[in-house]
């Protein structure tokens, strides 16, 4: 089983607390993003934004005048570099999450893991049992691969 170092996207964008929620949001729609950590200046996270959360935002007040803190998670979900794949998977799934920030020992942003990441890592994994097995049978009728 692998660290989530492993598998995450490293040097993730993100933003602060104080940054417009407007330019953020176009930010995140050129580049496809549904996720943010948000980081104070010393690249701690303190909070999550969340794509939709945003959308939502937008239909209820004047968009041109919020910032990231009038939107963003202050609870933020976390896992450490050194996780293991099944702790972060465990994660989310329990909170509906699709992404976690990852951040070394002092909450310093590492970078990001994603759901589809973990699942992709877990596809692998079955393809490498499987051909494990198929090898194990193969060599157990006495022949070779």
């Amino acid at each position: 089983m692998k660290a989530v170092k492993d598998v995450m996207r490293q040097l993730p964008t993100s933003c602060g607390r104080n940054d417009s929620l407007q330019t953020v949001a176009t930010r995140m729609s050129i580049s496809k993003l549904e996720f943010l950590p948000v980081v104070d200046v010393n690249s701690e996270v303190i909070g999550t934004l969340i794509y939709k959360d945003i959308q939502i935002k937008m239909s209820q007040d004047n968009f041109s005048n919020l910032l990231v803190c009038d939107v963003m998670k202050v609870d933020a979900l976390l896992v450490n570099t050194y996780d293991d794949e099944a702790s972060a998977l465990k994660l989310m799934r329990n909170n509906h999450a699709s992404y976690l920030p990852v951040v070394d020992e002092k909450n310093h942003l590492k970078g990001v893991v994603s759901f589809v990441a973990l699942a992709r890592r877990i596809i692998q994994l079955k393809q490498e049992l499987k051909r494990d097995s198929e090898r194990m049978k193969v060599q157990g009728l006495g022949l070779s691969i």
